[in-house]
């Protein structure tokens, strides 16, 4: 019984030693975020932003029922992005439809990429003669945080 009682006492003596006091080692460097780790999101003030109209475009893609489809981009004429600091609340965006183009690879016939460019300006898609802007306009959000890379 005295052995075992000297056995407990002696481990706990050492337990508390060992866990007692300043470390005699200097502090590890915090360890660099994991590369698929989430990015971090910021605390900022609520504000509105400016889309860089020069730098933003558009990218479009119709199909039709998984047969075939194009692509391509549109130019952004304006916008602005209303923010609650980390969350889009609000925003208009306008978008330039007379910049409308048809991305076709070299493969695609250079006077059906011609064709396919004004039936997609006709009056039979987006009739950009008359309508030569759109508005996207934001009246509600998810609250999905915004994330910046």
């Amino acid at each position: 019984m005295k052995i075992k009682f000297l056995s407990i006492a002696l481990m706990s003596t050492l337990f508390f030693a060992a866990c007692s006091g300043e470390s005699k080692e200097p502090a590890a460097e915090p360890e660099a975020p994991a590369a698929d780790a989430a990015p971090a999101t910021l605390a900022v003030a609520a504000a509105t932003y400016t889309v860089d109209a020069a730098t933003s475009s558009i990218a479009w893609k119709g199909e039709v029922a998984g047969v075939y489809g194009h692509e391509g981009t549109l130019a952004v004429a304006s916008g602005t992005l209303d923010t609650d600091g980390s969350t889009v609340t609000g925003g208009v965006i306008e978008i330039d439809m007379t910049s409308l183009k048809a991305n076709v690879d070299e493969s695609f016939p250079q006077g059906k990429a011609d064709k396919l460019q004004g039936h997609l300006g006709s009056a039979d898609f987006f009739n950009t003669s008359e309508f030569a802007t759109a508005t996207f306009k934001i009246t509600s959000a998810n609250g999905t945080p915004l994330l910046a890379t």
